[in-house]
């Protein structure tokens, strides 16, 4: 094992689990944002469904009554409204996790809490224009870095043209902080792009931008940690080429992230990309202290469910997520020339 190998498996576990934002409480969407349910099944679980535990099957009910419905009394309506399957957009009080916990840890097969929503569930939709906040730091440090320019843009144009590409665009403030006012249709992705020192980023999540009610903190990456971690797979970074960064989540609703008795950081998935270029690295997936570990071939949720590759093709590049070989979650994210493109992997709506 070389020495700047092991550098970079120690600067990586430094970084510790801050490759991607942080989802943390921060103020709500402003700009009247509104939300309206799809018809039948959406974020909310199946139509026509009444009752306690709306959509769960009667397997799941009975495991749930056995092994649950003490926690499931204790927490009223908040746990016997759930309505299946459990999905990222699940409206999920601080009330039920104990129940949802036990639900995960003893009914988990009868009733798909970790996997089941994959093609069954859609988000609400909004009707009007919203803003949202973010937060931008640097990823070692852990300081706040103002001055950097945040751009919406629709993914209809990879370009991001102010004739038809651009969505909205902010500065981050002297507190890291940027604004950005988006149309209630916007559909698209994000470019982050700060000091000469830093790696440009591009953000893409495959759940609408307007479901990050939490707020998030973007962390960017000076070039000498990306050489850094390229080099822990046996790989040259070149700075004219993309780059990619993922977290893969699971149907645990989106406020688990980051959480410790619950997490929707997911476990064992595993990611391709296609297209490659000649000398494109393989993906790596972060394990322990969210260092880089060449023996995994999945996702690891004590590693942040964190992974990526080095020298992507900067051209539209497919990301797939599988688990125990079905595919869980799929993104096409414009790769750019010398960017950091990081891809949030929520699973796939029907």
């Amino acid at each position: 094992m070389t020495a700047r190998v092991v550098w970079a498996w120690s600067l990586f576990a430094t970084v510790s689990a801050c490759l991607l934002p942080d989802y943390e409480k921060a103020a709500p969407m402003t700009g009247g944002s509104s939300k309206r349910a799809d018809a039948g099944v959406d974020a909310g679980g199946a139509a026509g469904d009444a009752g306690v535990l709306q959509g769960a099957s009667n397997d799941c009910k009975s495991c749930v009554m056995q092994n649950c419905g003490e926690l499931m009394e204790s927490c009223g309506n908040d746990c016997a409204q759930l309505k299946f399957p459990i999905n990222p957009a699940t409206v999920a009080p601080k009330t039920i996790d104990g129940f949802l916990e036990c639900m995960q840890d003893q009914c988990d097969e009868s009733c798909e809490v970790t996997w089941g929503c994959v093609d069954r569930y859609r988000w609400p939709t909004t009707t009007k224009a919203y803003t949202m906040t973010m937060r931008v730091i640097d990823i070692i440090a852990s300081s706040v870095l103002p001055d950097v320019q945040v751009t919406a843009c629709h993914a209809s144009d990879p370009s991001c043209s102010q004739s038809s590409g651009l969505a909205g665009a902010g500065v981050s403030s002297a507190t890291g902080h940027a604004m950005l006012s988006v149309p209630d249709d916007f559909v698209g992705f994000f470019l982050f792009k700060g000091a000469d020192s830093y790696v440009p980023a591009a953000a893409l999540w495959t759940q609408p931008a307007y479901a990050l009610t939490e707020g998030f903190t973007q962390r960017m990456m000076q070039w000498g940690v990306a050489e850094g971690l390229a080099a822990a797979t046996d790989s040259k970074l070149r700075r004219d080429a993309s780059h990619l960064i993922f977290r893969a989540q699971n149907c645990l609703p989106l406020r688990y992230l980051g959480g410790e008795a619950l997490r929707a950081e997911a476990d064992d998935v595993a990611v391709t990309f296609t297209p490659p270029a000649t000398d494109s690295s393989r993906v790596f997936y972060t394990g322990i202290g969210a260092s880089v570990d060449p023996t995994l071939k999945g996702t690891s949720a004590v590693g942040g469910a964190f992974g990526g590759a080095f020298n992507l093709p900067a051209q539209t590049v497919t990301v797939i997520a599988t688990h125990d070989g079905k595919e869980v979650s799929r993104a096409a994210i414009p790769m750019r020339s010398g960017t950091l493109g990081f891809v949030y992997l929520v699973p796939n709506t029907r």
